[in-house]
């Protein structure tokens, strides 16, 4: 099963990256030293909230 991806980035770090809203699952598919776990703790920190 594949899912069409919702938003495609083509730039070295994820920086200000937005979730999209109502989204269940969030696939973050990137190289390594990108700021994937960064990003993750933000959006964490968001929904602790």
């Amino acid at each position: 099963m594949t899912y069409p991806p919702a938003i495609a980035l083509n730039q070295r770090f994820l920086g200000g990256l937005i979730a999209p809203e109502g989204e269940k699952l969030i696939v973050l598919k990137a190289p390594k030293g990108t700021g994937k776990t960064q990003w993750l703790s933000q959006e964490v920190a968001k929904a602790r909230e």
